[in-house]
């Protein structure tokens, strides 16, 4: 994908966040005759956005009444300013509607005399299926609506306006609204032809369409995710055919990574790493009569753990026999080729990148957290020499006292004693 490209689905993606992030905030305003500068107070303590806008503004605004409950933002601000001299623009990147004057805009005579109305209506697809976050524009107005989740808007317009709507990978629509109050569209995908991807497979680059060989690559971005650490524990489920195996529950154990299967004959069966065309080789040696005892090298970590995953820029799993053209026999097991970041042109750029994570101990107040009293514990006891299961370990507390009260060490009054004081110690095991 060219950078191109790249760019204007970064830009759709952000509207299409920014208009969903609108559609939600919903206000509930039950008010008569109040001040402009209030009912925005009111607003602003309800959502996530704050308003800006100067004093001859709010000195000229008229009293507003309105009374709604749990509707969205943009309907109960329409409802504000529809009677104002001035208008609002969302900037939904930066959690802020800014107040401002209505622009003059040269409309026909017809247009200037008939008062806006109310149109109400919904967008779909050919599919029937709701367009959620597509915008709806009166033509010559700055002011933008978004659909909600069932692709519903409210927008107010005059009989002799025009509406635009738009939505990301579909044509631009636009529909005169007359004497029309319910306008229902119906949105035709953009059909483009997409441009041809190149494929780096370590030894070589071809066109998509030209490559006979199995190999799947990921973009760094695409796959980053905090709190990870390691690169082997990102490309889990990233992959087909890639299986991330853990074979030990210890804490820094390192998983292994098998490429289609797992291999019957005994040696290596990892995957070679390959770093900006240098194989890459683990960085303990183990001798071969040791190379499948787990409990060796579960704690070994594999030959591309030290790398910084912010250095890399993609990653290409090679998975079928024609990576053996070049690195031979020990691409038998698949390869996966890593490709670092490399400068560009331009000014230099500073990118700073920190994880932090936090565990709490658990506590016995944690709703999550079923812990055993004392006396439950001393209940377990009793069934476990009821059960004449043996006990394993040192005797402590009930169990302690039942066999020196049976061996005769101590009487029956001190075993009573005993077993009350271990049935009410309650020791708090998370606190330690």
């Amino acid at each position: 994908m060219s950078q191109s490209a790249m760019l204007r689905f970064f830009v759709c993606c952000a509207v299409l966040f920014c208009g969903a992030h609108v559609s939600g905030q919903t206000v509930t305003l039950k008010v008569k005759n109040q001040p402009l500068t209030a009912v925005l107070k009111t607003i602003q303590k309800q959502t996530s956005y704050r308003f800006v806008y100067t004093k001859s503004q709010m000195d000229a605004a008229k009293p507003v009444t309105v009374n709604v409950t749990n509707q969205p933002l943009t309907q109960v601000l329409d409802l504000c300013f529809n009677d104002q001299k001035i208008s609002y623009e969302i900037q939904a990147a930066d959690h802020i509607i800014i107040i401002k004057d209505k622009p003059t805009v040269t409309i026909s005579a017809a247009v200037a005399q008939s008062p806006a109305q109310l149109i109400t209506g919904r967008v779909t697809n050919r599919d029937k299926e709701p367009l959620e976050g597509a915008s709806v524009q009166v033509e010559g107005r700055a002011r933008t609506m978004m659909t909600n989740a069932n692709g519903e808007y409210r927008i107010y317009a005059a009989p002799g306006e025009q509406l635009i709507f738009s939505f990301v990978n579909y044509q631009q629509e636009r529909v005169a609204v007359k004497d029309r109050s319910v306008i229902d569209v119906v949105m035709a995908p953009n059909v483009n032809s997409m441009e041809e991807v190149t494929i780096s497979t370590g030894y070589q680059k071809i066109e998509q369409k030209y490559l006979t060989g199995s190999v799947t690559r990921l973009n760094m971005d695409s796959i980053y995710q905090p709190g990870l650490t390691t690169v082997d524990k990102m490309l889990e489920g990233r992959v087909p055919g890639l299986i991330m195996m853990q074979n030990s529950g210890q804490a820094g154990a390192a998983p292994k990574l098998r490429i289609r299967g797992t291999s019957t004959f005994l040696g290596n069966r990892e995957p070679l790493w390959v770093v900006d065309g240098i194989v890459q080789v683990d960085p303990v040696p183990i001798a071969a009569n040791r190379i499948n005892d787990l409990d060796f090298v579960n704690l070994v970590g594999n030959a591309i753990s030290g790398i910084n995953p912010a250095d890399i820029q993609s990653i290409d799993v090679l998975k079928d026999a024609a990576a053996t053209a070049l690195y031979g026999v020990r691409a038998a097991n698949g390869v996966i080729v890593i490709t670092t970041k490399r400068g560009t042109p331009g000014p230099p750029t500073v990118t700073y990148n920190a994880n932090v994570n936090v565990t709490r101990r658990p506590r016995y107040t944690d709703r999550d957290v079923y812990m055993m009293n004392s006396l439950e514990r001393v209940d377990v006891s009793r069934e476990l020499i009821q059960r004449q299961i043996p006990v394993k370990g040192v005797p402590e507390a009930y169990e302690k006292a039942i066999i020196d009260y049976y061996n005769g060490s101590i009487d029956y009054n001190t075993y009573k004693q005993r077993v009350n004081r271990a049935e009410t110690m309650n020791t708090d095991w998370l606190g330690w």
